[in-house]
C-alpha cells in the first residue's frame, strides 16, 4: 500500500504574524530579478494600470511613444493610475517622471533611485491647468531602442479592449476569435 503522511498541529501553543520589516526593499529585489524584458513590463503593468476601471476612467488611456523630439515613452489615463506596477519602470531606467491632475492642478514628481538603490518620489513643481484628471508616467528612452518600444507596445497591448491612442500612427494586428 500507499503510505499516507498525517500532520497534526494539536496543543498550538503561540500564533506568529509573518511580516516584512522593509518593504521597499523586497519591492526592488523583486524589480531587479522578476522581468526579464523590462520595456513590456513596463508597458503591461502601467497600461494595465491605465486601462484598469478602478484606477482609470474605465479601459481608455494615451501612450506617447518616443520620437526624435519627444524621447520617451509615455502612458497617459484618466484616472488616477497608481497600483503596485508604479515602480516597474525602473527596470528600464534609474529616473522617470510621473505628472498628476488633479482638479485644476498638475503636480511632477520625480521618481528616482538613491545611492542605496531604494526608490524615492520627489515633487518638483505645480502649476494650474485645464487638463482633465489624469495620470501620466514618463519614461526616458534611448533613441536606438525607439522602434523596439513601438513593437512591444503592440505585443504588450494586443488583447487590449479597447486599445490605447497613440501619438505616432500603429498598425494593431486584428486577432479573430472565432
Amino acid at each position: 500500500g500507499d503510505k499516507v503522511n498525517d500532520v497534526s498541529s494539536s496543543n498550538l501553543m503561540q500564533q506568529s504574524e509573518f511580516t516584512i520589516s522593509d518593504g521597499s526593499k523586497l519591492i526592488e529585489m523583486i524589480l531587479d530579478n522578476a522581468y526579464t524584458d523590462p520595456i513590456t513590463a513596463t508597458l503591461r503593468e502601467i497600461g494595465q494600470n491605465a486601462s484598469d476601471p478602478m484606477l482609470g476612467k474605465g479601459g481608455d488611456f494615451h501612450v506617447h511613444l518616443p520620437t526624435a523630439i519627444e524621447p520617451w515613452l509615455a502612458i497617459i489615463d484618466d484616472g488616477i493610475g497608481f497600483g503596485i506596477g508604479m515602480k516597474v519602470p525602473f527596470t528600464m531606467c534609474d529616473q522617470y517622471s510621473i505628472i498628476d491632475r488633479f482638479e485644476g492642478k498638475e503636480y511632477t514628481f520625480s521618481a528616482y533611485k538613491d545611492d542605496f538603490g531604494v526608490a524615492q518620489f520627489v515633487q518638483l513643481g505645480e502649476k494650474d491647468t485645464s487638463d482633465c484628471n489624469g495620470l501620466e508616467i514618463r519614461v526616458p528612452v534611448d533613441s536606438n531602442k525607439f522602434h523596439v518600444v513601438k513593437e512591444k507596445m503592440i505585443k504588450a497591448y494586443i488583447y487590449f479592449d479597447p486599445k490605447p491612442t497613440t501619438n505616432i500612427e500603429v498598425e494593431w494586428e486584428v486577432r479573430d476569435y472565432s
